[in-house]
């Protein structure tokens, strides 16, 4: 039939398919749903990284907190034994 068949770029004869409307707009929910998925995902995946990012920070944060309580701890020491030694000198 004459609109199935068209000159190629060679001059022979290249098969064009024709798909129906009902094709076209289930290849189009498909793409689509694919694209929406591949979105969510994204954001999921960034979501996560962003989550380990913020539970890395937190336990530096936690780290140096304890580190900094021993170093209060060991100046309060010094200076009670300073006292203790000013006192009864």
């Amino acid at each position: 039939s004459p609109g199935r068949h068209r000159r190629g770029a060679t001059g022979r004869m290249d098969s064009v398919p024709r798909l129906s409307f009902p094709d076209v707009v289930s290849i189009l929910t498909q793409t689509h749903a694919c694209n929406r998925c591949e979105t969510w995902n994204s954001r999921l995946h960034r979501m996560d990284m962003q989550q380990k990012r913020i539970d890395m920070i937190n336990t530096v944060r936690e780290e140096m907190r304890d580190q900094v309580r021993l170093m209060i701890s060991s100046v309060e020491n010094v200076m009670l034994v300073a006292v203790l030694l000013l006192t009864f000198a």
